[in-house]
């Protein structure tokens, strides 16, 4: 009976503490757990901001360089703008555009330090230095004025499109530049024109101090006929002379008509003052060209015979007759000063 008793003791005893042992909390994984999904969330926190930290750099730096890249062709104190990057002579592959450098406000002496214009087309580039003691400083100021207006639209467009800013172009888009006529081993000319400037309508001086007009020249043009060198090739001036009578016509021309009265001549003379194109030329004969005596306006000179090859080059393209030999199509540039 005793040894029942002690035996019946000890399972009840072993019972309890086996529901004791059931009873207490395990704390095995929870609160490690707890600690785990802390942590991770905190990591992730950590790698989504170096993630966009990254793209932050990413799209940042480049417009970085950009704009370093821009500062380099910004204009210098005078106001006059510098060139980015390397000379770019000889045939070229396809058309430069504009740039999206910024402008500050020219100062007065802008004309006086720009020593030519870069013209770039889809063969290759064009350099004219400027000579302002042939043309006088209208048609100097002139293309300066295109060149800037030119270079805000450059500027006004890449503000639209970013993306734009990311592309490293040379010279500024003119609407209204481009060649049309191309003369085999004579001349090609073409327009650089704005509609936000009147076109120059100063005409150079005459080179000849002892000159005597065979005309009777009007008070506002007392040198008529005489406006310029004998041209030599390589010689840039613009097209045409002024509406003056003009002999060295000869008898060259069939006459069908007069008109005799001064009604409608004041009509015709008032047309003069309407917009016009600021065509010029670029003589490339081999002599000096005589018969046009001086009659043309000479604002610029090429000197070297890269830019006289690819205007040499352009007698080469598709052209037609219309009492001109005109180009089929245009042959578009961007423009620049140097």
């Amino acid at each position: 009976m005793a040894s029942e008793a002690k035996t019946t003791t000890t399972t009840t005893a072993t019972a309890t503490a086996r529901m004791r042992v059931a009873s207490m909390p395990r704390p095995i994984i929870t609160a490690p757990l707890s600690r785990v999904k802390r942590q991770s969330s905190s990591i992730g926190r950590w790698y989504i901001i170096l993630l966009s930290a990254i793209l932050a750099v990413g799209v940042v730096a480049p417009m970085t360089v950009m704009l370093m890249l821009d500062l380099a062709t910004l204009p210098s104190s005078n106001g006059v703008l510098n060139r980015g990057g390397s000379e770019h002579n000889g045939i070229q592959s396809s058309l430069r555009h504009q740039s999206t450098a910024e402008v500050v406000t020219p100062s007065d002496d802008a004309v006086a330090s720009a020593r030519g214009l870069s013209i770039h087309t889809p063969l290759g580039d064009i350099r004219i230095h400027f000579t302002p003691e042939l043309s006088g400083p209208s048609s100097i100021q002139y293309i300066v004025d295109v060149v800037r207006q030119a270079q805000l639209m450059a500027i006004e467009e890449s503000m639209k499109d970013q993306r734009r800013r990311m592309l490293r172009e040379v010279g500024y888009k003119c609407t209204k530049c481009n060649f049309y006529r191309a003369e085999t081993n004579l001349l090609l000319q073409g327009t650089i024109d704005d509609a936000y400037f009147p076109t120059n309508v100063e005409l150079g001086p005459c080179p000849d101090k002892d000159h005597v007009s065979k005309l009777r020249c009007p008070e506002h043009d007392p040198n008529c006929g005489c406006h310029g060198p004998i041209m030599t090739r390589g010689m840039v001036g613009w097209a045409g002379g002024r509406a003056t009578p003009v002999d060295w016509w000869e008898n060259q021309h069939t006459v069908w008509g007069m008109i005799r009265d001064d009604v409608s001549l004041s009509v015709v003379e008032n047309m003069y003052n309407l917009p016009t194109h600021a065509d010029f030329f670029i003589n490339t004969f081999a002599t000096p060209v005589d018969w046009w005596e001086n009659q043309h306006t000479v604002w610029g000179m090429i000197r070297d015979d890269a830019s006289l090859s690819v205007v040499e080059n352009m007698y080469n393209l598709p052209t037609h007759a219309d009492g001109m030999r005109m180009l089929d199509e245009k042959i578009a540039f961007s423009i620049e000063l140097f």
